[in-house]
């Protein structure tokens, strides 16, 4: 990555004087990263649907993680294991051996049965060279020591991995455990009385506090005021949307200075926009 990087919706408020500056000739492209795996297809946070997405060409992979009672960083996204394991058992206050006594691809299609609990360090072992890893964090900062573990064994480059959570002292720890790393904080929109919660005022001031490198939304492209593109802009940070699975909706958020889209569908989203 050049040291002369800069966000998306920062690159498409002023391309001619900032592509100029870096030496580039056009902005970033758009990324399409791939929601827990292709997993419009593929049982969701399995290494077969990680595997997929990479097969579709996705730019990237989410996965969501939470820490085990033995310490180990697992890729789920529930806190229980009942539905995609079929039997329930809470993540935090169980061993991974545990954990993989179940199996996490039948609820998807018998084509898929058999399917593993991932680890953190299985997850990232598929990036490829070129590809890069959103981690959600579902359990907190106290899995930043983990994660950190299972980067470093991983060989994985510090632009290759973002670390994202709604939490946002979770960000703000990430910043402080792996400064190298791009930290984005999440959150949904959702219009109150016609207005947008949380307003712009308050994302950019949750974006401050945490120190965060971006912003991850939830993709409501009508939420995004000048205003707030405005403060993302000043504040050089990036613009990232979740869950993008239609045409449409990805062609407006790009022009709105997107930096990825996270899709369950990225062979397919990247295909229907001719990208």
């Amino acid at each position: 990555m050049s040291a002369c990087r800069l966000p998306r919706v920062l690159l498409a408020a002023s391309a001619a004087t900032l592509l100029s500056a870096c030496g580039m000739e056009e902005s970033d492209p758009l990324l399409f990263i791939a929601h827990r795996g292709a997993s419009a297809e593929a049982p969701e946070n399995t290494l077969a649907s990680f595997e997929l997405a990479w097969k579709q060409g996705a730019d990237g992979v989410e996965g969501d993680f939470f820490l085990t009672a033995d310490g180990e960083m697992v890729c789920i996204h529930d806190s229980t294991t009942l539905r995609t394991g079929g039997r329930e058992l809470v993540v935090a206050d169980s061993t991974l051996a545990q954990l993989r006594e179940l199996e996490y691809g039948a609820w998807k299609g018998p084509g898929w049965a058999g399917q593993p609990l991932p680890t953190l360090l299985e997850v990232l072992r598929t990036v490829p060279r070129r590809g890069r890893i959103y981690i959600e964090l579902k359990c907190g900062a106290e899995g930043l020591a983990a994660v950190r573990s299972a980067i470093g064994r991983s060989g994985l480059r510090a632009w290759q991995v973002v670390i994202i959570s709604f939490d946002e002292q979770t960000v703000l720890e990430a910043k402080r455990m792996l400064p190298a790393h791009r930290a984005y904080w999440l959150t949904g929109l959702k219009l109150e009385d016609g207005s947008w919660s949380p307003s712009t005022a308050e994302i950019l001031a949750t974006l401050d506090r945490c120190g965060a490198d971006g912003l991850d939304a939830q993709a409501k492209p009508e939420a995004i005021t000048p205003e707030l593109r405005d403060g993302l802009i000043q504040r050089r940070l990036d613009l990232a949307f979740w869950t993008v699975n239609d045409a449409a909706t990805a062609a407006r958020l790009g022009e709105l200075g997107a930096a990825s889209l996270t899709t369950d569908r990225p062979g397919a989203l990247r295909a229907e926009l001719g990208r």
